[in-house]
């Protein structure tokens, strides 16, 4: 059944942006100047942050590192219908995060652009939630203190650098759809991955399967595990397990 609603999604999503980004029903929204939102949240007094993130059309890019504040970057955009909206609110020690693309907006132009830079630090426990359309993402997670991960992936390609040195337990969810995705695991750390192909398998690299799981090799031994849980669609999935040095 999610196949299919995948199916229905993504030939709706082509049909609406073809090669592009074009626009279907809705007036044409004009491209403008390109415009450059900061975008800080301050960790004062912050043990732990959900960040939510949906971006329709155009490129992400989130990494880890040591930030002035929990999370700092930019936003850039030349449609004025594609100002994102940011919000956050704090529920005690834990800030909620969301940036989010308004879902009407539509544009034609070729020059249209729409890009997200984001980084996130390093120290805080924290949990994800991406939602991506068309484009492309490259999210650089590997160095963060993840609590959990979930993935719903569009039309474009997605790339999710989980390496590192985790020194905590966490969960990957993974949902396809027409676009291509590639999750890096680390190879130091304890690797299961419950695997469910949709139309395109689902491709594993590094693992041994074990029934209907795939582990790592050293799968159970006293190190951090990572908990991954892959629902294929239509465009192609891999999980690649590097060899350890």
């Amino acid at each position: 059944m999610r196949v299919s609603a995948c199916f229905i999604l993504a030939t709706a999503a082509v049909a609406l942006t073809g090669c592009g980004v074009s626009s279907v029903g809705n007036p044409e929204a004009r491209v403008g100047d390109l415009v450059s939102d900061p975008v800080h949240v301050d960790s004062a007094d912050v043990s732990s942050a959900v960040i939510k993130l949906k971006m329709g059309v155009g490129d992400l890019e989130v990494s880890g590192g040591d930030t002035a504040g929990l999370v700092d970057g930019k936003l850039e955009y030349n449609v004025p219908s594609w100002k994102p909206n940011v919000e956050q609110k704090k529920e005690g020690h834990t800030v909620h995060v969301s940036v989010e693309q308004p879902s009407s907006a539509k544009s034609s132009g070729g020059d249209a652009k729409n890009r997200w830079t984001l980084q996130v630090a390093n120290n805080t426990p924290v949990s994800f939630e991406v939602e991506c359309g068309v484009g492309k993402a490259t999210l650089n997670l590997g160095a963060m203190k993840l609590r959990d991960v979930t993935l719903n992936v569009g039309v474009g390609k997605i790339e999710v650098d989980l390496r590192g040195k985790p020194d905590h337990d966490y969960s990957v969810k993974v949902h396809g759809g027409v676009g291509q995705a590639t999750i890096y695991v680390p190879a130091d750390a304890s690797v299961s991955a419950k695997v469910q192909s949709g139309l395109a398998p689902v491709k594993v690299e590094g693992l041994e399967k074990h029934g209907e799981t795939w582990e790592s090799p050293d799968f159970g031994k006293a190190k951090p595990t990572i908990q991954l849980e892959v629902e294929g669609g239509i465009g192609q999935i891999r999980v690649v397990r590097e060899a350890a040095n």
